[in-house]
C-alpha cells in the first residue's frame, strides 16, 4: 500500500509517526493548522505530550503553538505531562514558563495531580517554578493532606523543603485508612515528620 503524501496527512499523524520535517513543512505552508483540534487527540501540543514526543512539542513551541490551551477535561499540556509522569516534558514546559496555576474542570492543578500520584520529582520541579503548594480541592484537601493520607514521604520531604508545616500532616498520617497507606509508609512518614520537629 502506498504511503499517503504529506499533503494528505494531518499534523496529528505526523506527530504519531515522528515525521517532524514533514510536520514543520506542513505547518509553515498552512499556519492555521497549528490550531488544529481533534475530538480524541485534542490539540497538537497535547497530542505531542500524550505521544511522549518532546521534539514535536519543541517544534510546535518554536512555531508559536498555544501551550496553555486545554482539552475536553480542561487538561492542558502541563497537566497531561504531570498525569503521565513525563518528567522531561514537565521540565521543558516549565523552562518555557507555562502557567503552573492552570486547573482542570474540577479545579485540580499540576501540584495537586503530582501530589495525588506521589511524584516527588515533578512536585519539586513545580515548587522550584513557584507553583502554589497550598492549593486545595474538594473537602479542603491540600497537597500536604493528599500526600499524608497516602504515605508519600518523598512528597512530604519536598513540601517540607518548601516551607510546609508537617505537624499539620501528622494527624492525617495517623488516622489514614487510604488503600495506598501501609504500615511501613505510616512509620516512615511519622519518623520523618518527628525528625523535622526536633
Amino acid at each position: 500500500m502506498k504511503k499517503k503524501s504529506n499533503q494528505m496527512q494531518n499534523p496529528f499523524d505526523l506527530i504519531t509517526q515522528n515525521e517532524l520535517k514533514h510536520l514543520q513543512s506542513l505547518l509553515e505552508k498552512s499556519p492555521h493548522s497549528l490550531g488544529s483540534v481533534d475530538p480524541c487527540k485534542e490539540t497538537l501540543a497535547i497530542w505531542s505530550v500524550r505521544s511522549r514526543n518532546l521534539p514535536a512539542l519543541k517544534l510546535l513551541q518554536s512555531l508559536g503553538a498555544d501551550l496553555e490551551k486545554g482539552g475536553r477535561l480542561g487538561w492542558n499540556p502541563l497537566i497531561h505531562a504531570v498525569v503521565n509522569n513525563e518528567e522531561a516534558i514537565v521540565e521543558q514546559l516549565l523552562k518555557w514558563e507555562v502557567n503552573t496555576e492552570c486547573y482542570d474542570q474540577g479545579y485540580w492543578t499540576p501540584v495537586l495531580f503530582a501530589s495525588l500520584l506521589g511524584n516527588d520529582k515533578i512536585l519539586q520541579m513545580l515548587a522550584k517554578s513557584g507553583a502554589n503548594l497550598e492549593r486545595y480541592v474538594y473537602d479542603g484537601k491540600t497537597p500536604l493532606t493528599i500526600c499524608a493520607e497516602r504515605g508519600y514521604v518523598g512528597c512530604l520531604r519536598v513540601l517540607f523543603k518548601w516551607g510546609a508545616n508537617l505537624q499539620a500532616a501528622l494527624p492525617v498520617v495517623h488516622s489514614s485508612k487510604h488503600p495506598l497507606m501501609s504500615d511501613l509508609k505510616r512509620k516512615q512518614c511519622v519518623e520523618f515528620i518527628n525528625t523535622t520537629s526536633l
